[in-house]
């Protein structure tokens, strides 16, 4: 292997990485979602936000989840936190195809306000504000972030959510696992690679099972 292919090899290894560690941050907070209102009869789909983006590069993705104790900030009176992953231009403008993918974290006191209030949409809005102290960013050069909810009712598995004629009250019921795939191209290379439009991408993608009840 010449010296170009090893770099090459290396760079994509490390992009699988950023990538990977990525996916294991919003697994986790994902494992922990909460799907269903609080009598555990109906779902909202603001309990489990998928938003498109733009077709070409994918979606943004905002839920409710618990967070442990350790994750929590002080000022945090219990365990419910809006969170979400959000796409952003990248601000080179030499990278104008790349994105940046940051996480969103509101505390538990904003959530339970806007879960009382019902204004959770407007306050997943906050996260786009991109200086702000709710969002840090995970990972840079994303070429295509992608959430696809998935369903397994009656032994069928679907990507439309299946309706319960019998129960009027869940006319939908809540996803039973999300895939995730990130398309990233390695720092080193993606100033060269989108000018050239010759990019070398690296794609992982991985499913979690959520908790429906």
């Amino acid at each position: 292997m010449t010296m170009g292919l090893y770099h090459k090899a290396e760079q994509q290894q490390d992009a699988s990485r950023e990538a990977r560690a990525t996916l294991q941050f919003i697994a986790s907070d994902l494992r922990s979602a909460v799907l269903l209102d609080k009598n555990k009869e109906s779902l909202s789909d603001l309990y489990l936000n998928v938003q498109t983006h733009d077709p070409s590069c994918g979606s943004n993705l905002f839920f409710l989840t618990t967070l442990p104790r350790e994750k929590r900030i002080k000022e945090d009176l219990g365990d419910l936190h809006a969170v979400g992953y959000f796409l952003t231009p990248t601000s080179n403008t030499i990278k104008s195809s790349c994105y940046d993918l940051y996480r969103f974290v509101a505390n538990s006191n904003e959530t339970m306000t806007a879960l009382t209030q019902g204004t959770l949409l407007s306050l997943y809005q906050k996260a786009y504000t991109t200086d702000s102290a709710l969002c840090e960013k995970l990972a840079s050069n994303i070429l295509k972030f992608q959430v696809t909810p998935g369903w397994y009712y009656q032994g069928q598995l679907t990507k439309q959510p299946p309706k319960i004629q019998t129960d009027p009250k869940r006319s939908n019921i809540p996803p039973s696992f999300i895939t995730i795939s990130i398309t990233i191209i390695s720092n080193a290379t993606a100033k060269k690679a989108l000018k050239t439009r010759e990019a070398v991408t690296t794609e992982v993608e991985t499913v979690v099972v959520l908790k429906s009840s």
